[in-house]
């Protein structure tokens, strides 16, 4: 008896494909005959005839129970299945393609929306290529790609797709499944990211980091293990960490290091020497903990070290360093003392107890440094106050002080030094008083010098100067006389008074010049330039740039460049002179330069030997002793420079 199996379908198909299921269909089946009508109301039918009834029964009852399966795959699985000829023509799209990309099945069906209209823009090319070569080669297909639903949403896709070839083994239809593993890839995607992200981290880090699995042997090291230890991670990956950075002496600390790592236990601050592959050591601080798999089982164990070499080192100097500190404190003459955040002392050296009039620091510790101030240390770098001993006796001091800061930059105290300046002080009191005594006498000198100068000036003029004019005019009539020797004789007599004429008027100028009275140092000094242009020739220039300035400044300065004029005059025969004067702040500044043939400084100052030059030494000691400088630069050949400063505010 025949049974007939049957096998309906709302689709149309061409063909090749129904060839390529009759095909199947006979291999499948194991039917004695196979063939396909046409039925209006159903589509196509499948037709099986089988000589054994059973045999049709079972076939039909598993084509039914496949079918059931089939369908219920089709519609409820998460995956769209699609079928489509090599020309891209659709057979078939399961009812996921709306979800997926938000286009109905009809859409998908009719040809009116393809693949290229769903691609991602940025993958569409690679996607498209790899496809196309699929189809060219006729193997199966797996890619993911990323597809726009209609709402804007990027979605990924896992495709895979498969060839069915026709009767004459040519391909003619694809198969393919498209899964939406936009949830799996973005978590793919963050995982990478973020171990690229830590990669980085590791990488740029100013610290060493080692991996190694669980028997200890290096997996991967960071670039900044290769630049503190000079191991490449070629020159060390699968090596024993124990075998190349451990050194002999530190192998049983190792070994208690991996024995806590081994059972789960992080190891924090661990400072260990580590070889560096020239021999030589860096002292590191470690934090490491052991890795895990997503089973929690041990797979190996991470650490960050801190190359610690030149910290130590440091830490080691300022402990040395305050050890020193603390030896020159208590052996310093000085006092040295701390106080805390509420001025209480913590800290003084025995200098400061003997100033206090203590015999130990624990009469002081605990009490106000401000009790024993007469103004207190407090915010004032250095300052002097009065110091009050326990004894009641009152010293000056002076107090220098720092604040100290706490870790959050609050105040913690203060750090200074006390030192008792009351003999220093009386000291200083006492030579301000005798130099005040000494410019006193230095003005009496001067104004006696002068009152001097100003009497003998006079007394020149009203005897001698006199008395040599009215010689001149006796003379004069007696020219007239008879007798050729008596008008030569005349004629000499005059002569020699009018030298000496003038030769007293000079000195009265050089006694008391009346331009430095009337005008001041300019025009006096102007005329002291003419003066002695006129009488030796000499080539002279002046620079001066002063005013007027009290009686005794313009003296004091007037004298200094007479003095070193009158040296050129007499020693130096000089071709040019230089004559400076300017006012240099609270200053005087003046230079004398001549090119003449200067001299044997040390020995003309000799005062053992000095003969010519001992109005040079006068002018010096005139200058300091006004609180000048003075500099005298010769050398024999080699001209003659003075130079002088003069405050101008000396008492003089």
């Amino acid at each position: 008896m025949l049974r007939q199996v049957e096998a309906a379908s709302s689709q149309a198909h061409p063909r090749p494909l129904l060839e390529a299921l009759l095909e199947h269909a006979r291999a499948v089946l194991a039917a004695d005959h196979v063939s396909l009508r046409s039925n209006d109301a159903a589509g196509w039918v499948l037709e099986a005839r089988f000589r054994e009834p059973q045999r049709s029964s079972d076939v039909l009852g598993e084509a039914r129970r496949a079918q059931a399966l089939h369908r219920s795959l089709i519609v409820h699985g998460p995956a769209v299945t699609y079928v489509h000829l090599r020309d891209g023509t659709p057979l078939h799209m399961s009812p996921q393609i709306e979800r997926m990309t938000g286009i109905p099945v009809g859409d998908w069906l009719s040809g009116k929306h393809t693949w290229s209209d769903v691609l991602h823009p940025d993958d569409q090319p690679e996607a498209s290529a790899s496809y196309g070569e699929f189809m060219d080669r006729g193997e199966s297909y797996r890619g993911s790609y990323r597809i726009v639903h209609r709402d804007g949403t990027v979605h990924w896709v896992d495709d895979q797709a498969v060839v069915l070839h026709g009767a004459n083994g040519e391909p003619d239809v694809i198969q393919g499944v498209a899964i939406d593993v936009t949830a799996s890839k973005e978590a793919e995607l963050a995982l990478r990211w973020s171990e690229r992200q830590l990669r980085e981290m590791v990488s740029g880090l100013r610290l060493i980091a080692v991996f190694t699995d669980m028997d200890g042997r290096i997996t991967d090291v960071n670039p900044e293990f290769e630049r503190v230890t000079g191991w490449r991670l070629e020159d060390v990956a699968g090596r024993m960490w124990a075998e190349v950075c451990v050194l002999p002496d530190d192998a049983g600390q190792h070994t208690r290091f991996q024995a806590a790592l081994a059972a789960g236990r992080p190891i924090t601050h661990l400072v260990a020497p580590l070889l560096l592959r020239d021999g030589s050591r860096r002292l590191i601080s470690w934090n490491c903990s052991s890795l895990f798999d997503g089973a929690g089982r041990p797979t190996g164990t991470a650490g960050i070290g801190e190359d610690i070499t030149d910290r130590a080192a440091a830490e080691r100097a300022l402990r040395e360093s305050e050890e020193r500190y603390r030896g020159l404190a208590e052996y310093n003459v000085a006092g040295v003392w701390q106080t805390d955040a509420d001025d209480r002392l913590v800290y003084v050296n025995p200098a400061l107890c003997r100033m206090l009039g203590v015999t130990g620091s624990t009469e002081l510790l605990g009490r106000p440094l401000s009790s024993f101030l007469a103004v207190g240390a407090e915010g004032r770098a250095s300052h002097e106050t009065e110091l009050v001993r326990l004894d009641g006796q009152r010293r000056t001091a002076l107090v220098s002080a720092v604040p100290l800061r706490g870790a959050e930059s609050e105040p913690a105290g203060a750090l200074g030094t006390l030192v008792d300046v009351s003999d220093l002080r009386n000291a200083e009191a006492a030579l301000r008083e005798s130099e005040s005594r000494r410019q006193w006498v230095l003005g009496e000198l001067l104004r006696a010098e002068q009152a001097e100068r100003a009497r003998i000036a006079a007394e020149l003029h009203d005897d001698t100067v006199q008395v040599m004019a009215a010689t001149l005019f006796s003379l004069d009539r007696l020219e007239h006389a008879d007798g050729a020797d008596a008008a030569a004789h005349v004629r000499t007599a005059r002569e020699l008074l009018a030298a000496a004429t003038e030769r007293t008027r000079r000195l009265m100028f050089e006694l008391r010049p009346p331009l430095l009275e009337a005008q001041g140092l300019g025009p006096a000094l102007n005329e002291l330039a003419i003066q002695f242009r006129r009488e030796t020739g000499v080539e002279v220039r002046t620079m001066l740039s002063v005013h007027r300035y009290q009686e005794p400044i313009e003296l004091l300065v007037y004298r200094v460049v007479q003095e070193a004029v009158s040296n050129c005059r007499k020693h130096a025969r000089a071709s040019h002179l230089l004559i400076v004067l300017r006012e240099d702040g609270p200053a005087i500044a003046g230079e004398v330069r001549d090119d003449g043939r200067g001299f044997d400084a040390p020995a003309a100052l000799d005062r053992s030997r000095m003969r010519l030059h001992l109005g040079l030494d006068a002018m010096r000691e005139r200058v300091l002793l006004a609180g000048g400088e003075y500099l005298l630069d010769t050398a024999p050949g080699a001209g003659t420079r003075i130079a002088f400063t003069i405050p101008l505010g000396a008492d003089i």
